[in-house]
C-alpha cells in the first residue's frame, strides 16, 4: 500500500450484479471440459475456440479487448504518447503544433474536458464498461495454461484472478481518462504565466476556464488569482477529485495501489471470496516456502564464511548478509501489500457491500459466510515485518516513516471496516426474522 504524491487516486467501480463473474466461471468450466482445446500446446492454445469464448465474455461485458498469451497472470496496458489513439485528432495536432496560443487553448481545453472530447472514449464506473478508443485497443493478456486447465485452482478462482487482471486494464483506462486530461489543462494554463500576458489578461483567461469547468465560486476566485503552477495544480486537482466523488456519491479512496484497485474490481464483481482463496494459493509459495529458501541461502552463506575464515568469518558473513538485506528494502517501491493485509482488504471490500445491499437476505447471508471464510484465510498470515524489514526499520529513517504512515492508514481502514458492521447486519437480519 502506498500513496504516490502528485497523482489522483482512482475510484473503484460500483458494485455489480455478479453476472460477469457467473458468465466467466461458466466459460472457464466449458473450456476445461473441451478436451480438444485443452490438449493444444504453445500459442495456438490461446486461440482455441473455448479460450476465445472466455475473452468474448469479457469484451461483451466490459468493452475491454484482450488477446491471450502464455505467462502471468498479468496484463500489459499500452504506452501513452502524444499521437496515441486515445487522443482526439485535434488534440494530437494541437500537441504537434506546440499547443498554440496559451490564452485561447486553456479555455478551449476546459471546454473539451467538460464535453468529454479530449479523449476518444469513455470510462463508465457505474456499469464497469469502457468504449471508444479503449475498446479499439487489443491488450496482451497473460495467463498460465496450467492454471487454466489444471486442478489446483477452481474455475471460480481462475475467473476471479482473470477479473483482477481485467481490473488492471480498467483502472489504467480510468487513470488516462482522469489524469491525462487534467495534466494537459494544467500545462496549458501554466504557459499563460510565461510573462507574455499582463496580469489582467491572465485573470480574465483563468476566470473563463473556471466558468467552463463549472468550478464553485470559491475555487473560481482562487483560480482567477492563481499565479504559480503549484496553486493551479492544487485548485484543478481538488476540483477533479470533487467531481470524481460525485460520480458514485462516495469518497475517493486515497491509495494509488494498482494491485488494490485490481483486487477491488474483482471484489465488486462478486468474486471476493474466490479471489481471496486463489491469491491465498498463489501467495503461499512466497510467504511459507520462500523463507525456507532464504534460510537455506543463509546457511550456504555462513558455511562459505566458515570455510574461508572459520567461525568468526561465518558470523561476520551472516551479519553482513542481514544488514545488506535490510538496506536493500525500499518501502516506497512496494507494489504488493503483505499477503495477510491484502486478503484483509478484500474482506473490507466485501463488508462495504453490506452497507449498500439493502434487504436481500439470501445475498446478505452469503456475504456473511464469505467474510468469515476470508477472515480465516488472513488470520494465518503474520503481518509483521520480516527480518529484513525489521532491520530496514532500525537503520533507515525513510523506511521507518513510511511504515508508520502505512500502519496508521491500515488502522484507520480497520476502524472504518470494523466487525461491528457485520454484527449489526446480522442483528438486522435477526430483527427481520431471517
Amino acid at each position: 500500500m502506498k500513496t504516490t504524491i502528485g497523482q489522483i487516486a482512482n475510484e473503484s467501480i460500483s458494485f455489480q450484479d455478479g453476472s460477469l463473474f457467473k458468465a466467466l466461471t461458466e466459460s472457464v468450466n466449458l473450456h476445461r471440459s473441451t478436451k480438444a482445446d485443452t490438449k493444444i500446446r504453445g500459442n495456438k492454445y490461446f486461440g482455441s475456440p473455448s479460450f476465445e469464448a472466455i475473452l468474448k465474455v469479457i469484451f461483451e461485458a466490459t468493452g475491454i479487448r484482450l488477446v491471450g498469451k502464455e505467462g502471468g497472470p498479468a496484463i500489459m496496458p499500452p504506452a501513452m504518447s502524444p499521437g496515441h489513439i486515445f487522443r482526439e485528432k485535434w488534440v494530437q495536432e494541437w500537441i504537434e503544433e506546440g499547443m498554440g496560443s496559451a490564452a485561447h487553448d486553456a479555455v478551449k481545453l476546459m471546454k473539451a474536458k467538460r464535453a468529454g472530447t479530449l479523449l476518444r472514449g469513455t470510462v463508465d464506473l457505474k456499469n464497469s464498461r469502457v468504449s471508444g478508443c479503449y475498446s479499439d485497443l487489443v491488450l496482451d493478456f497473460y495467463m498460465p495454461r496450467d492454471m487454466m486447465i489444471g486442478t489446483t485452482f477452481t474455475a471460480e478462482e481462475v475467473s476471479a484472478i482473470i477479473l483482477h487482471e481485467v481490473g488492471h486494464a480498467f483502472t489504467f483506462f480510468e487513470y488516462v481518462s482522469r489524469t491525462v486530461t487534467t495534466n494537459q489543462l494544467v500545462a496549458c494554463m501554466t504557459r499563460c504565466l510565461d510573462g507574455t500576458l499582463d496580469d489582467g489578461k491572465i485573470t480574465t483567461i483563468f476566470g473563463k476556464v473556471a466558468d467552463e469547468g463549472r468550478l464553485d465560486s470559491e475555487k473560481a476566485k482562487a483560480l482567477a488569482s492563481a499565479r504559480s503552477e503549484e496553486v493551479i495544480c492544487s485548485i484543478l486537482i481538488d476540483a477533479e477529485i470533487q467531481e470524481m466523488e460525485s460520480v458514485l456519491g462516495a469518497s475517493v479512496y486515497d491509495v494509488n495501489s494498482c494491485e488494490f484497485l485490481a483486487d477491488q474490481f474483482s471484489v465488486r464483481h462478486g468474486a471476493g471470496v474466490h479471489l481471496a482463496s486463489g491469491l491465498d494459493k498463489l501467495m503461499y509459495a512466497y510467504v511459507v516456502l520462500e523463507p525456507f529458501t532464504r534460510v537455506k541461502n543463509w546457511a550456504v552463506f555462513v558455511c562459505m564464511g566458515v570455510g574461508v575464515a572459520g567461525a568468526v568469518g561465518g558470523v561476520i558473513a551472516f551479519f553482513l548478509y542481514l544488514v545488506l538485506g535490510g538496506l536493500l528494502q525500499f518501502k516506497e517501491d512496494e507494489i504488493y501489500d503483505n499477503p495477510g493485509y491484502r486478503l484483509e482488504r478484500i474482506r473490507h471490500g466485501m463488508l462495504a457491500q453490506l452497507k449498500v445491499i439493502g434487504e436481500d437476505d439470501n445475498r446478505i447471508k452469503q456475504i456473511h459466510k464469505d467474510i468469515a471464510t476470508v477472515e480465516e484465510m488472513f488470520a494465518k498470515y503474520d503481518q509483521d515485518l520480516n527480518i529484513f524489514g525489521k532491520i530496514a526499520y532500525m537503520l533507515k529513517p525513510g523506511f521507518r516513516r513510511a511504515h508508520k504512515y502505512e500502519q496508521l492508514q491500515k488502522d484507520l481502514e480497520r476502524i472504518s471496516h470494523s466487525g461491528l458492521f457485520v454484527a449489526a447486519s446480522k442483528f438486522n437480519q435477526f430483527a427481520r426474522g431471517n
